[in-house]
């Protein structure tokens, strides 16, 4: 056998390490965190490592124009079972995408949709290679998918990070940049508004986590608004269905924050398109135990939105739902929610072909504003929500549906409803066309007495955390004083 000989005139190959290459390693709250890049054909790699979890976000860039400022953005997170030397179950012995990967890509491109300023469409691929129970992969996701959209030279503008915090058995995850909160989810037992609004005002810094940012990638302050602008969306929008985000691209380029921050100001000056008051609901409906079954179903009417929704009960334990990703450990739900959104409910002729993101997300946020209703005497629970019309917050009516649906069981309501912002302007129950221009979509089921049990909000440029806290509380109150008792009058028919 010949060895060898070390001592060689041919150069020793070091394309392996010129490829893969340290960044920086820093110690941040308590974690030792390493941040590594790689050489590839894609536009960007990154590798974080925060203690035993390793993370690889990777992004690729399409620079043809998009004048569809939903495209700007594409997030795919995906967990190998190698992560957790674990090999994925199945005949085929491959992973496949689970409704916790789904839930963690959407939660990631809320938080970084609002801040991507350039015309072309950027798929961000965070991939968990390492999993470690004791790291959040959400909020390091963020941060990583925000440095590697900027090592792509991508204009992001930032730097923007993430926190999860406790809240007894739940949690809040805020994301947020130095100028404003972009996306916030809370799912919780039962708490105060004021317990909320004190935990995040004391628990959500990330002021280590920009300068680390800052201190390598560039990012971008946001836009000013110039009088040309301002003129341009006055001159040609009388009404909530005259916004053209096509037409304004064409005339600024990439600045989609800036035309949503006029649209909004401008919107706060116009009436409603019902001329309903900016905390007023539309007409709300009530109908129960329409499918005269002994399981529990009701069918719930706000405006021109209505859902549908059955709840089944069962003993049998092989009704369970099994989350089968990485970080999830393969727990056993006995209370989950089904959310459909067929075409028709919008009038699309669209064939039905597969489950979507939206409706996986939807469906988990239905399950976090109801679950304090559960009970374990009641065994295992299927909650489903069919929207069979939909104009404005369908999630919120499935959440008003299925408390209604549980009645006959829980003896207890949980109402939700969906809250924007016009400039600095608070306006209850959304219609499609309002969403479409709000800055802030924010979600909010809360009880009898007024406690929070879900929360979800993303924006179109990032919020004040003062407005978005007066969000919760003025979504609150209307829960409480017309959306529940209407709920009430209902049972009592």
């Amino acid at each position: 056998m010949r060895v060898a000989n070390n001592e060689s005139n041919s150069a020793p190959y070091t394309g392996c390490k010129d490829s893969y290459r340290k960044l920086f390693s820093r110690f941040i709250d308590n974690k030792d965190v390493t941040l590594h890049t790689y050489a590839g054909c894609a536009n960007s790699y990154l590798i974080l490592s925060v203690k035993g979890m390793r993370l690889m976000a990777v992004v690729t860039v399409d620079d043809e124009v998009s004048a569809d400022p939903y495209n700007v953005l594409k997030v795919t997170y995906q967990e190998k079972a190698y992560a957790d030397d674990k090999i994925p179950p199945g005949f085929t012995k491959r992973e496949s995408t689970t409704n916790k990967e789904i839930l963690i890509s959407r939660i990631i491109d809320r938080s970084l949709r609002p801040l991507i300023a350039s015309n072309c469409c950027v798929n961000l691929t965070v991939t968990l290679l390492r999993y470690d129970k004791s790291i959040d992969i959400k909020s390091w996701g963020v941060l990583l998918g925000s440095m590697a959209v900027a090592k792509a030279g991508v204009k992001i503008y930032g730097p923007v990070a993430a926190v999860t915090m406790s809240l007894g058995k739940g949690s809040c995850f805020i994301a947020r940049t130095p100028f404003g909160i972009t996306a916030v989810e809370v799912k919780s037992q039962p708490i105060k508004v004021s317990d909320l609004i004190t935990q995040i005002a004391s628990k959500s810094d990330c002021t280590a986590m920009w300068q680390l940012a800052s201190e390598f990638f560039k990012f971008y302050q946001p836009p000013v608004i110039s009088l040309e602008m301002i003129d341009f969306v006055t001159e040609n929008v009388q009404s909530v269905n005259d916004f053209n985000y096509q037409r304004f691209y064409e005339q600024y380029g990439s600045e989609s924050m800036s035309f949503n921050q006029i649209a909004s100001l401008h919107m706060s000056k116009l009436n409603r398109a019902d001329d309903r008051g900016p905390l007023d609901c539309r007409k709300i409906e009530c109908s129960g135990n329409i499918l005269a079954n002994n399981h529990g179903n009701a069918l719930f009417t706000r405006g021109q939105t209505g859902v549908l929704a059955v709840a089944t009960y069962s003993s049998n334990p092989r009704d369970r739902v099994t989350n089968d990703s990485v970080s999830s450990k393969y727990d056993q739900a006995s209370f989950y929610t089904h959310y459909t959104f067929p075409g028709y409910c919008t009038n699309s002729s669209g064939r039905r072909t597969a489950i979507s993101r939206r409706e996986i997300g939807h469906s988990m946020l239905i399950q976090n504003a109801l679950k304090p209703l559960y009970n374990s005497a009641y065994q295992i629970v299927r909650l489903t929500a069919d929207v069979l019309s939909s104009d404005g917050s369908s999630s919120m009516a499935s959440v008003c549906a299925g408390s209604l649906a549980l009645y006959h069981k829980t003896k207890k309501h949980i109402g939700g409803i969906s809250i924007g912002s016009f400039d600095d302007q608070l306006v209850v129950d959304l219609t499609a066309a309002e969403d479409a221009i709000s800055n802030m979509d924010c979600k909010v089921a809360a009880n009898e007495e007024g406690e929070i049990t879900a929360v979800q909000m993303d924006c179109k440029s990032p919020i004040a955390p003062g407005k978005f806290c007066m969000g919760i509380s003025k979504a609150t109150e209307v829960i409480t004083s017309t959306i529940i008792p209407a709920m009430h009058r209902m049972v009592k028919a």
